[in-house]
């Protein structure tokens, strides 16, 4: 979209446009799903004389979701949303509210606490990727400024926020074992896009806050690469949910107190 702002596309490119934005809705439903949406309406309002090239490259990947999709489940709702599939003998999802895409809010505050923790809190979308506090304003001020790329970041922006509410209304896990907040994974490449206008007009101190956010960031990320299933060690100190975080660096300093000595870490477990 960016590239036909200053370069006009070829009937082509317009039919790969289509056909790839479509087969990241047949890979993941929910995120892939909004940006076709919120892209296809773009498409249709802005390039009218190509749009029928983008709908030609959308039908293959729509046509092959649709009849899979049938074939496996009945319907066109992914296997993920039938919560019945889900019902055997030690299965973790018995109870619904374990399931992302059919869970619900039990309260108004439940939902707020959810919204908080996926955001910002032990699984937030920020807390665990501080650079994206910098993309995130970025965004923002194109739209606020209606810069060149307006109508490009405002699909954005939509189908970011389209995908997240999504989830923080019919999730109730934070992505179950995982490591952060994983439905969100899928738009990381999208909104850190926007991370680039941060460095037109570049000042020392922008500079400095930004090595800094990029340091915490990486050392998340490589603390979450040890374990990304760290909630599996179980609720840490006095809080209600696990912290994977705070359990991957546990896990990081009993292993290497076993490669030190292990008697260190029986002793210390015993202080515990």
């Amino acid at each position: 979209m960016i590239k036909n702002k200053f370069d006009p596309l070829t009937k082509k490119s317009f039919f790969l446009m289509g056909f790839f934005v479509a087969l990241a809705m047949a890979i993941d439903l929910v995120v892939g799903g909004a940006f076709l949406a919120v892209f296809s309406f773009y498409i249709i309002f802005t390039e009218r004389k190509n749009v029928f090239y983008y709908l030609l490259g959308t039908l293959i990947p729509v046509i092959l979701y649709i009849i899979l999709s049938i074939l496996v489940t009945g319907d066109l709702l992914p296997a993920s949303m039938h919560p019945e599939y889900f019902k055997y003998d030690g299965s973790d999802f018995l109870n619904e509210q374990n399931i992302a895409g059919v869970a619900n809010p039990d309260s108004i505050t439940g939902f707020f606490v959810h919204a908080f923790h996926s955001l910002f809190g032990y699984r937030g979308l920020f807390s665990y990727t501080p650079l994206f506090f910098i993309s995130a304003c970025c965004l923002y001020n194109l739209l606020r400024k209606k810069d060149t790329l307006f109508s490009e970041s405002l699909a954005c922006f939509f189908a970011i926020n389209i995908t997240i509410l999504f989830y923080l209304y019919t999730d109730s896990v934070y992505g179950g074992y995982a490591y952060g907040m994983r439905y969100f994974i899928a738009f990381h490449p999208v909104l850190f896009f926007f991370t680039i206008f941060y460095f037109k007009g570049l000042t020392a101190k922008k500079l400095r806050l930004y090595y800094i956010l990029l340091t915490i960031s990486v050392f998340i990320a490589l603390v979450g690469a040890y374990n990304p299933w760290a909630d599996s060690f179980g609720y840490p100190f006095f809080l209600y949910q696990p912290v994977p975080f705070l359990n991957n660096l546990r896990f990081i300093f009993e292993d290497f107190l076993k490669f030190m000595d292990p008697s260190l870490l029986g002793n210390i477990k015993e202080l515990i």
